[in-house]
């Protein structure tokens, strides 16, 4: 699902230029000035449809830097053993990779086996074709051994880090629609975008997360009572 933002611009941008190619008299300058306004139309809808800071959260983030600057800290953590729901999670991720590995090895095995069969002058065809399939099968099914090898031995041997502060930051990397971040004090942690509109800066958050996997979140909840507003 596209982010409102992007599509708001892409309908701007390619109204400008179809409005401006209709419109504008033919003449040497028409494609260079249909081009400009087209790009400065982009720039502008770019520029007003910005997230904006609030005076509020001018206020939140002025209080979060003398803090910071008072040398105070703005999160505790803990180490605590996993509970079930925490199993659950890290068990219900290690499915997940499952299935991201079967579909990765379908998918890459489909696309090349599908080009070998339409390459008119190549010879022995189903050779290359089970070539194909027993590397990409075998390094997938590499891979996912490999792997949770490693996620269930960090799962015997870690705990989970417990946080109790306030959001800091919050902020998208990359593409607006999966990549959001809730920042408490220095630890940065990936959470939906359900989690990420739930709070504000400024807000009390008690965060459960898995450090040795990415800072994977098991757990959150806010805590009315550290809000900074």
């Amino acid at each position: 699902m596209l982010d409102r933002r992007f599509l708001l611009i892409i309908v701007c941008v390619l109204a400008t230029f179809f409005m401006s190619e209709w419109l504008i008299p033919n003449s040497d300058m028409k494609h260079p000035i249909s081009f400009g306004l087209t790009i400065g139309v982009g720039v502008l809808a770019f520029w007003l449809t910005r997230t904006k800071m609030s005076a509020k959260e001018k206020e939140i983030r002025n209080k979060i830097d003398q803090l910071k600057n008072e040398g105070q800290d703005l999160k505790l953590e803990q180490e605590a053993d996993f509970n079930d729901h925490d199993l659950e999670q890290l068990y219900k991720h290690k499915r997940l990779i499952i299935w991201v590995v079967i579909l990765g090895a379908l998918v890459i095995n489909g696309m090349v086996i599908g080009v070998i069969q339409v390459t008119s002058d190549l010879e022995n065809k189903l050779l290359w074709q089970a070539t194909v399939f027993i590397l990409v099968t075998g390094g997938f099914a590499w891979f996912h051994v490999y792997y949770q090898r490693k996620f269930l031995n960090l799962i015997r041997i870690g705990k989970k880090t417990v946080i109790r502060g306030i959001v800091t930051n919050k902020r998208i990397d990359g593409d607006e629609t999966d990549t959001h971040f809730l920042e408490i004090d220095s630890v940065s942690v990936f959470v939906e975008k359900k989690i990420y509109n739930k709070y504000e800066v400024g807000d009390g958050i008690e965060i459960h997360i898995f450090k040795p996997h990415h800072n994977m979140l098991l757990y959150e909840t806010k805590i009315e009572s550290m809000n900074l507003k």
